[in-house]
Formats: structure tokens, C-alpha cells, sequence
């Protein structure tokens, strides 16, 4: 997930030819490295129970306090078909999760290249907040394998902690933009 470290800095800068959603790459440079890398959403997604996670389709859980917002099924099944698409590296069913603008962008290459040696585990959606129009934003936390050169860690496990901004589009949520400064955080394993 090299290219979700990325990401962070390529949606700051929300240049039009830069790719714009979680495990993109491109032609860019790489972000900072830092020990302590921030996650810095606008808003920032208010936090769930402390409680054990309940366990949804296996690969993506729910914390409990999201589990009660009704909205939470809808959000759970755009995860669930997030992290089946990376995990089978399919860019086809990829792509259709990001929202035009983001679509555009996202090429099978940088697909292929962001995600070539990646298998995410252990989701959870430990928060959303409503964004008002129908978006939200949802605060993942993830493991990812991959080869070593392919993670921004230089290891092959990394823990993320990411916020992915979806808006509604025919009655669905896709990946849109996140705001400027937005940044994922992530460590090794």
C-alpha cells in the first residue's frame, strides 16, 4: 500500500492528474516519511465504543457504536466490496467505486502497480460522520501484507488508518476527493 502514503499527499494537493483514492499510484512522488505520520480528516468522524468489533462478511467489521446507525449497512457494504476488489486485484470492479472525477484519474497501471503484491485483512469501520448531501466520511483501520518494496513501511505488514469520503451516486456511496490536508497513518507491523 505504497500508494496509499501516497494518496494522502496526492489528494492534499488535489492536482487533476494525480490519482485520488486509497491505493492509487502514480508518477508522483512519495510523502514524507515520518515516524509518527497524522491523520488529519475534515471533520474528523466522531469515535465508536471501545467494545469488540461485530464481525460483518468476514472481511470488514463494525465497531458497535457504528453498528447501530442505520447508515452503517450501506457504508459496510461499499468496504466490503473495496477490500474484495483490491484483494482480487480488479480493476474493473475497482474503478467502479470511484466517483467520476476520481475515475478519470485511476488508471489499471497505477491500479496495478499500487496493488500488485497487496492482501488487506482485519477492516473495521470504527467511525462515520454525516457529511451532509447524502456523503460520508468513514474511518477505517486495516492490515495490509505485500512485498516489502511495495509499503511505504519498507515491511510486508502494515497497519493503516484511513478516511475514505463517499458520496452517493445512483442510490450507491462511491470514493470522492478527500479534502485538502488529509493524510492516512500508517506503521509497521
Amino acid at each position: 500500500h505504497r500508494s496509499q502514503a501516497k494518496l494522502s499527499a496526492e489528494q492534499a494537493h488535489a492536482t487533476p492528474t494525480v490519482p485520488g483514492s486509497h491505493g492509487t499510484t502514480g508518477a508522483s512522488t512519495h510523502p514524507p516519511q515520518s515516524a509518527t505520520p497524522s491523520l488529519t480528516p475534515t471533520p474528523t468522524p466522531s469515535p465508536a465504543a471501545t467494545a469488540t468489533p461485530t464481525i460483518s462478511g468476514g472481511l470488514v467489521s463494525l465497531a458497535p457504536g457504528v453498528s447501530q446507525d442505520p447508515d452503517a449497512a450501506r457504508v459496510d457494504a461499499f468496504l466490503l466490496s473495496y477490500f474484495a476488489a483490491i484483494n482480487n486485484h480488479n480493476f474493473a470492479n475497482y474503478r467502479r467505486l470511484l466517483d467520476p472525477q476520481l475515475q478519470q484519474q485511476e488508471s489499471a497501471q497505477s491500479f496495478r502497480s499500487g496493488y500488485r503484491s497487496t492482501t488487506d485483512s482485519a477492516a473495521t469501520l470504527t467511525a462515520f460522520s454525516q457529511l451532509g448531501s447524502g456523503s460520508v466520511s468513514a474511518a477505517v483501520t486495516f492490515t495490509s501484507h505485500q512485498l516489502p518494496a511495495d509499503s511505504p513501511t519498507h515491511t510486508a505488514c502494515t497497519n493503516w488508518n484511513i478516511v475514505l469520503y463517499l458520496h452517493q451516486q445512483g442510490g450507491r456511496y462511491v470514493i470522492g476527493p478527500a479534502p485538502a490536508g488529509y493524510q492516512a497513518v500508517y506503521s509497521r507491523c
